[in-house]
């Protein structure tokens, strides 16, 4: 537990279920590589019990659809190197984008400020 303290994160790099507790591995973006893209640094690790981590999902579930109503999020198709495997539904591939006015301005990671 933190007492107080702040963790900036930039994403989730991947979760699992893992002895019965949600493990959500995070991430900041560090320098660029080779290749321009920026790499991903391990930025710690969240653990929570099935009831915080179903309480956590609802609340940020909450918190989307609001921003949905306010026209901050939308519905876009997902790159097609995402969207490579078929689900068998019939549906096409989506992914929530943030709308905000001031996103192209919004702060970078506060690690290389």
């Amino acid at each position: 537990a933190m007492n107080g303290e702040h963790m900036y994160a930039d994403g989730v790099e991947s979760l699992s279920f893992l002895e019965g507790m949600f493990r959500l591995e995070l991430f900041c973006y560090g320098e660029r590589g080779e290749d321009g893209k920026a790499t991903r640094v391990p930025a710690g690790r969240l653990v929570l019990p099935p009831a915080g981590f179903l309480k956590a999902y609802e609340t940020m579930g909450e918190l989307v659809r609001r921003l949905r109503e306010q026209g901050l999020v939308t519905q876009q198709p997902q790159a097609e190197s995402r969207a490579g495997a078929d689900d068998g539904s019939g549906h096409e591939a989506r992914t929530e984008v943030f709308n905000s006015p001031g996103a192209a301005n919004a702060p970078n990671s506060p690690n290389f400020q």
